[in-house]
């Protein structure tokens, strides 16, 4: 499901004990099994968090949530509020706002493979200070992203974002590791980190931020 927020928040922490209980509603197995495929598609969620979260949610979805649910690049966006509820209740009733932030912030440092823990503790600050369950966690991520970046952006260093913009920029060949080194200085130095942060989230890049993109990209790449 990659569009359950700009970046996959999918965790490998432990199933909190007793989640998925008994009363929840058989599920076809089938179906099951294609939402698991589709909740750990790109991410790295365990396979345990994704079973709770589809076993929970399969029995609710309606015959066309369901359908967009087993998308491999499934996009939350597109379903019914009802859906949306019904997926949002799962994350709630199988992995907690603590349990999420581990996998939140190393996305949020350009996928780092350890985050440090002073670094960490800011995320878990604030995403628990702003969401009471992974579900809201989840909502906002889907159905505001801006938002939910602009909450953590205190808590992204000014390397990841220039990693990531490296990363951006070399994907494909658009420009050379120098190039692109080049480009991702120039613009730090004209665009805030929570500035950067908050237009990556959104569906556009506002015009202004784009401008200033494009003309590092461009001028570097003229100039090596």
């Amino acid at each position: 499901m990659r569009r359950m927020m700009m970046i996959p928040v999918f965790v490998t922490a432990l199933l909190v004990v007793g989640a998925c209980g008994s009363s929840t509603p058989a599920a076809n197995k089938a179906d099951v099994e294609a939402v698991v495929a589709s909740v750990t598609n790109g991410s790295s969620i365990s396979r345990s968090h994704a079973t709770c979260i589809a076993e929970a949610a399969v029995p609710k979805l309606t015959p066309k949530g369901l359908k967009e649910s087993k998308k491999k690049a499934s996009d939350l966006s597109k379903l019914s509020k009802a859906d949306q509820k019904v997926i949002f209740d799962s994350f709630s009733s199988c992995v907690t706002v603590a349990q999420l932030t581990p996998a939140i912030a190393k996305e949020f440092q350009s996928g780092a493979g350890q985050v440090a823990a002073k670094s960490e503790k800011c995320y878990v600050d604030a995403l628990t200070s702003h969401y009471k369950s992974s579900g809201d966690l989840m909502r906002a991520a889907v159905n505001d992203s801006s938002k939910f970046a602009s909450a953590l952006s205190k808590c992204v260093s000014p390397d990841a974002i220039r990693e990531s913009l490296i990363q951006a920029m070399t994907s494909g060949g658009a420009l050379t590791q120098a190039q692109a080194t080049c480009a991702a200085d120039k613009i730090l130095s004209e665009v805030s980190v929570s500035d950067l942060e908050q237009a990556g989230s959104a569906s556009k890049l506002p015009a202004d931020i784009q401008s200033k993109i494009e003309a590092a990209a461009a001028g570097c790449a003229a100039s090596s």
